[in-house]
């Protein structure tokens, strides 16, 4: 007896730490599994909301904030839900990325995962209206926060989303007037430099390459782009930006 009471006592206090780890492995496991189904291009939500369920039952961490928000930016952009759905799952990734980041300020995955549903929810309306309610300015300083933090986090995620802003927003006197083709120009770059197998980097450098009448770099980037195959764990996004790379090279060159 005197030897198996301590035991037992261990055994006690481990299993509830263990329990909150496996919510959280649960989650990413299922979030794993996400393109296992898929119809007309579209990913089916199954096993996104149950990663969504296993990280609501998770132990708080920056893991499971970020992996959260990002299942939620995901079921509302590549799965085969209507539109009313994807807004009102960005909502909750804006809602919860709300108390994330004031919870953990310097992860550079909460802050990224946040501002990539309210970005995504942005989209849903007028880019005049985005700019008037805030929205584009809140991208903004979540995005640079991020790129002081970590440059390459999401295969340089801030840059690409801040730099396509720069790139395709208009200036709006007295509510929009901080686009940049220079800032663009840098940032895009930058992106490209650090990951250019992600086919969105790539897409939007050719782009800013034909902004500044840099044609013959433009077409060597999207002849390269075209030819790549969608890599196993982005293969919607891949097949996405493959598609729009065509279309852009068809009707420059």
């Amino acid at each position: 007896m005197k030897i198996f009471l301590p035991l037992i006592f261990l055994f006690t206090t481990i299993v509830p730490f263990n329990h909150q780890s496996s919510e959280l492995e649960k989650a990413e496991k299922e979030f794993a599994k996400r393109y296992d189904k898929m119809s007309e291009g579209m990913a089916d939500p199954i096993h996104v909301d149950k990663a969504i369920e296993y990280y609501l039952k998770a132990k708080d961490s920056p893991e499971k904030y970020a992996g959260l928000l990002e299942a939620y930016e995901f079921k509302g952009s590549w799965t085969s839900v209507d539109d009313e759905t994807a807004r009102a799952t960005y909502k909750k990734g804006i809602d919860i990325g709300e108390k994330a980041k004031e919870m953990y300020p310097n992860d550079a995955g909460v802050l990224y995962w946040y501002i990539a549903n309210f970005s995504r929810w942005g989209d849903l309306i007028p880019i005049t209206e985005a700019a008037d309610e805030g929205i584009l300015d809140e991208v903004k300083t979540i995005c640079e926060k991020v790129i002081e933090l970590d440059p390459e986090y999401h295969q340089a995620g801030a840059l690409r989303l801040l730099g396509g802003i720069h790139l395709k927003a208009p200036d709006i006197p007295f509510v929009l007037t901080w686009p940049s083709d220079e800032k663009a120009e840098e940032m895009l770059t930058k992106a490209y430099e650090i990951a250019p197998q992600h086919t969105a980097n790539a897409y939007y450098y050719a782009k800013m390459l034909l902004n500044e009448d840099r044609d013959s770099e433009a077409k060597e980037v999207l002849i390269k782009l075209m030819k790549g195959a969608p890599r196993e764990m982005y293969v919607l996004v891949d097949e996405k930006f493959i598609r729009k790379g065509k279309e852009l090279y068809d009707s420059e060159f």
